[in-house]
């Protein structure tokens, strides 16, 4: 058996197997003729959502170190209205930036308002899996 070749997609990393696609990420299998254009953006779409997990998880084991070491921990050794106060904020920035131009500053304050979000989540107990399930049952296809 010869050692398999790989295709790099979008940042990933794909091993061509007995012609078969095995993505190291996922462990999902595709042939050459599966693998196409629409399971690549379904497939970026998972890798996206999965690094939302692992900054759920970066959130988790920051929390609780000594709040000198991390942002995270410093927020957090603050208390829970310290951190409803940041998300409070955050948010008043994104509205003034969405008032302006600059899409690029609209869009950092949308990631620093989610990451407090995300924080804020946590702080109380929650994942944003949580909030997911009460969308989906909301949905009304």
């Amino acid at each position: 058996m010869s050692e398999p070749s790989t295709l790099d997609y979008k940042g990933k990393t794909y091993n061509v197997i007995h012609h078969y696609y095995l993505c190291e990420l996922t462990n999902e299998q595709f042939t050459t003729t599966e693998l196409d254009e629409q399971n690549l953006l379904e497939l970026n779409k998972q890798v996206k959502l999965d690094f939302l997990d692992q900054l759920e998880q970066v959130i988790e084991q920051r929390k609780t170190a000594a709040p000198e070491s991390s942002y995270v921990a410093a927020l957090f050794a603050k208390g829970m209205n310290k951190i409803a106060q940041k998300v409070g904020e955050e948010a008043v920035e994104l509205v003034i930036e969405a008032k302006d131009q600059n899409d690029e500053l609209f869009l950092e304050e949308s990631a620093d308002l989610f990451f407090h979000y995300l924080m804020l989540l946590q702080a109380k107990g929650f994942k944003l899996a949580d909030v997911v399930k009460i969308l989906e049952k909301r949905h009304k296809p």
